[in-house]
């Protein structure tokens, strides 16, 4: 199973700049991606680019990840062939990454905030919005002509 991402570049920078803006990018003067500041376009890609990590739980890497973290993040229900998001360091399962959307959800009242402020909280939407459509995909009973070919 193809296990890619179907959010592209351009939506999530799309969906970065209305969050951003509607926060007080323009505060900043920065109207667009490509106003931003060469660092933060690249901070804004790599961003983009680790949301790209989603594999099925395979029986060494549950082993390693209870060794290492216990259920912490891939949940205590967690099994093999579950559905994970790598974040840089550990396998998440949804409920973790549904936590991390919640907690970064809305950024601080009563300041303005720029692109990289609200990156974060872009980020784990998407994760969250690619993980419960790419575990509907996984779950979606096979067709009777897949079936009638195993």
């Amino acid at each position: 199973m193809d296990l890619t991402i179907k959010t592209t570049f351009d939506e999530f920078v799309a969906e970065l700049a209305v969050k951003a803006l509607h926060y007080g990018a323009a505060h900043y003067g920065n109207h667009k991606f490509s106003d931003l500041p060469d660092e933060d376009q690249a901070d804004i890609k790599r961003e983009y680019d680790s949301i790209d990590e989603f594999f099925v739980l395979s029986e060494d890497d549950y082993e390693q990840q209870l060794a290492d973290y216990g259920t912490d993040y891939m949940g205590d229900d967690a099994k093999i062939g579950d559905l994970m998001w790598f974040d840089g360091e550990c396998l998440c399962g949804i409920g973790c990454v549904e936590t991390w959307e919640e907690s970064e959800a809305l950024p601080e009242k009563g300041k303005w905030h720029d692109w990289t402020d609200v990156l974060e909280s872009v980020k784990w939407a998407v994760v969250l919005g690619e993980f419960k459509r790419l575990k509907a995909e996984i779950e979606k009973p096979q067709s009777a002509a897949t079936l009638s070919d195993v």
